[in-house]
Order: structure tokens, then C-alpha cells, then sequence
């Protein structure tokens, strides 16, 4: 599992990129980096629909 926050213009996006054969469970913490939530912009089709449950790569907007 690989994720990092990427900033430009005033915009924020989490990319989370897992690299292991099997979706993997996540738990984002985004307040304690001063967000309140986050909403999906792009995602593998095996990823759930909560964000909880990561396929292959999920792309979210923080806000």
C-alpha cells in the first residue's frame, strides 16, 4: 500500500495505490492532516464503494 497527498493550486488530492495482488482494507486518517473528508474522483472497479476496501487505485479530492 503506497498513498500520498499531492497539492496544487489550492487543490488536494489523496492518491492510494495498492500493490499487492488482493484488495486491501484502508483507513485514511484525513484529520489529522486538517481534512474533513474525501470524495472519490477515480478508482479501480474492485474498490468499494465506501473507500474502505482498496483494489487496485483510488484518486480522491480532500476537502
Amino acid at each position: 500500500m503506497f498513498s500520498y497527498l499531492h497539492s496544487y493550486k489550492g487543490e488536494v488530492v489523496l492518491v492510494a495505490l495498492n500493490m499487492s495482488a488482493s484488495p486491501q482494507k484502508v483507513n485514511f486518517e484525513l484529520s489529522k492532516n486538517g481534512f474533513s473528508s474525501a470524495n472519490r474522483l477515480l478508482a479501480t472497479p474492485k474498490s468499494a464503494a465506501q473507500g474502505h476496501i482498496l483494489g487496485r487505485m483510488c484518486v480522491y479530492r480532500t476537502a
